[in-house]
């Protein structure tokens, strides 16, 4: 492979470099650690449960410790199943990944740290963005985040291998889509003043084993940001690590130089950047000449070489946005547009499932959004299809007139009134000129009409009873709902409730009706 060094030392060379003057301002505020006991916040963030248990031990069985570090532990675990739940045959509760941060004399940087991951998580909705399910600060202060297991490794883990065992480099195929789920994710993640900062195979995680789903993972080093301003905190991993965030001051576009890195590896088992040291990296990291060196390259495509440019280019005003990028021929060559989009009869199916959800009570509603906010990516792919081709800035948000688009092509004599009485029935934020993937995909599950499970209704419950009484109470409902519903509409929830609470029976009848 000449000079270039190999994908197979990835491992020992993915430093992380992480030098802040201490925490960022927003992750020292008191408002920050507390979370959701001091900010209401609205239906979409509260979906996420964020609340307080005496130990994690009480909600979840540890299975296996994955990572261990000064901040914490990562591990996977299991919910633990409800008293009430008598069924003989009912399986056992879901497995998680959970992130602790611990609260001890030095920990306190690592909970706000933790905090402040999980306040990123909130603000995205996107189907390869991993989903944030609980959230728990134990009566020993430490903070616990309970989020989707992924079980088909990271993408470095995920290169394919010859007769011999091995590994050899992605085709580009598989190579663009997978890059452009990435760039979709980061999309979504920039529309809403996120950047992420440390794009590396190692936070790219599959779905499952059979599945090329992506989602993003790790959101640690994520940091909000202002449109026009630029970022100086000096963070990241240094084989992705774009020039200006060496140099100490940059933009969101400083993701997108770590996909070009990550799609160069992915075709070649190179890396653009290599050396003896993380000096001799990052110097040639700021010369920012991208050759390709590796005989791997003499079967890659010359569309894929200027992909690759596009994204690796030095001056960051120059380089394409995540939306360029998903734009690019390269991209429209491996993942034609013909394979991104549904079929006629699922979107036909999906506008006649919306027509019927919004005659759906709240309860119904309610209780979907949260099936919806826990589907896997991979079993709603087709529904996945339908909403991101109808997403025409690309942003991870379908606005009304993407909405009309995608009515009118099944009922084109729809009056814009009665669209627009569709629209704002399916959002639950009534003043939002957005659509997000999981109330879309809550109207639309009934295109799918086994994947509302006994196993997913009583998820859905035990999110809504998460103090394990065996009922739903007003309150459980307005912590959830929270300035998205005033008093009278959760009052009239609960007003065939004689008991004034529900049970799972009661919640069970609200789907039938």
């Amino acid at each position: 492979m000449g000079n270039c060094e190999s994908v197979s030392k990835l491992s020992s060379k993915s430093t992380k470099v992480h030098r802040n003057s201490g925490v960022e301002k927003s992750r020292r505020s008191a408002a920050a650690f507390l979370g959701s006991a001091i900010v209401k916040g609205t239906f979409r963030s509260n979906i996420v449960l964020d609340t307080r248990c005496r130990y994690i031990t009480d909600k979840y069985e540890i299975i296996k410790t994955l990572g261990e570090g000064k901040m914490g532990k990562v591990a996977s675990a299991r919910n633990i199943k409800t008293t009430y739940d008598k069924r003989k045959d009912a399986p056992p509760g879901i497995q998680v990944a959970l992130k602790s941060a611990v609260m001890n004399k030095n920990g306190k940087h690592h909970v706000l740290m933790l905090r402040a991951e999980i306040d990123a998580l909130k603000a995205l909705d996107h189907p390869h963005c991993i989903k944030p399910y609980e959230v728990y600060v134990t009566c020993d202060r430490n903070l616990h985040l309970a989020f989707q297991f992924c079980t088909g490794g990271n993408l470095y883990s995920r290169f394919p291998k010859n007769i011999e065992g091995t590994r050899i480099c992605f085709s580009e195929k598989d190579a663009a889509f997978i890059v452009y789920q990435l760039l979709s994710a980061l999309a979504h993640m920039h529309a809403n003043h996120l950047m992420h900062r440390d794009i590396k195979f190692e936070n790219i995680m599959l779905d499952s084993p059979n599945s090329q789903v992506i989602k993003l993972v790790d959101f640690g080093a994520s940091a909000f940001f202002k449109e026009g301003k630029h970022v100086c905190h000096h963070i990241g991993t240094v084989y992705t690590m774009a020039p200006e965030v060496l140099r100490g001051k940059y933009t969101e576009k400083a993701d997108i130089w770590g996909v070009g890195v990550i799609c160069y590896m992915m075709l070649s088992l190179t890396k653009p950047f290599y050396g003896s040291s993380r000096n001799v990296i990052t110097q040639k990291i700021l010369k920012g000449e991208t050759k390709f060196y590796s005989p791997n390259w003499d079967s890659v495509s010359d569309s894929a070489k200027s992909f690759i440019r596009s994204l690796l280019t030095m001056d960051p005003d120059k380089r394409l946005s995540a939306v360029q990028a998903m734009k690019h021929p390269w991209i429209d060559e491996q993942y034609p547009t013909s394979e991104r989009e549904a079929s006629d009869e699922v979107v036909k199916g999906v506008h006649d499932s919306i027509v019927q959800y919004i005659e759906f009570n709240d309860m119904k509603k309610i209780g979907l959004n949260i099936i919806a906010h826990q589907m896997e990516t991979d079993l709603i792919w087709e529904l996945k299809k339908v909403f991101e081709a109808h997403c025409k800035n690309k942003d991870g948000t379908m606005k009304f007139p993407d909405f009309t688009v995608m009515i009118r092509k099944v009922t084109p004599d729809y009056d814009i009134d009665t669209i627009r009485q569709l629209f704002c029935k399916v959002t639950f934020d009534s003043k939002s000129k957005n659509l997000y993937f999981t109330e879309f995909l809550a109207a639309a599950l009934g295109y799918q009409k086994d994947i509302v499970t006994m196993d997913r209704l009583w998820r859905a419950f035990d999110r809504l009873d998460h103090e394990k009484k065996g009922f739903i109470t007003r309150e459980n409902m307005s912590e959830i709902l929270g300035s998205d519903y005033n008093q009278d509409r959760i009052d009239g929830i609960f007003e065939e409730q004689d008991s004034g609470r529900i049970s799972f029976v009661g919640f069970y009848d609200s789907f039938l009706q």
